[in-house]
């Protein structure tokens, strides 16, 4: 989970990796998830230009949207996975959940961002239900 500054950050314009078991690509019927755990990097995008983009983008404040570039998606079977922010502290890569695939196009890969679900809003519920 993020923490400090992470979790006020503006991080529209940045990447962040998304991983998941999903389709990897749709065509005709054979719709198959994916046996390799796949990862992309996809851009944060601002709210109101992915509303412009995606005419039905419902987003609420939990919200962000990301992605939008041909071939680079979340698809059928990502939902509930991770979107992460890569911090380096000098040789060492540290990976923060700052979200969760939600929903996207149809059609994914296509040029139409997704919405995912901003896990920093949700900090504190999240950790006062995880406490043994």
């Amino acid at each position: 989970m993020p923490r400090g500054q992470l979790m006020i950050q503006n991080f529209v314009g940045s990447f962040m990796e998304i991983a998941g078991w999903g389709v990897s690509k749709l065509s005709g019927v054979s719709n198959k998830m994916s046996t390799v755990l796949l990862h992309v990097r996809i851009p944060i995008i601002d709210k109101d230009k992915c509303r412009e983009i995606v005419e039905d983008a419902s987003m609420g404040p939990g919200q962000f949207c990301a992605g939008g570039d041909e071939g680079f998606d979340s698809c059928r079977g990502d939902s509930g996975g991770p979107v992460m922010r890569v911090e380096s502290f000098g040789d060492t890569p540290r990976y923060y959940i700052v979200g969760l695939v939600s929903f996207g196009p149809r059609d994914c890969g296509t040029d139409k961002p997704a919405i995912y679900t901003d896990v920093t809003k949700y900090k504190k519920w999240i950790l006062d239900h995880i406490q043994a």
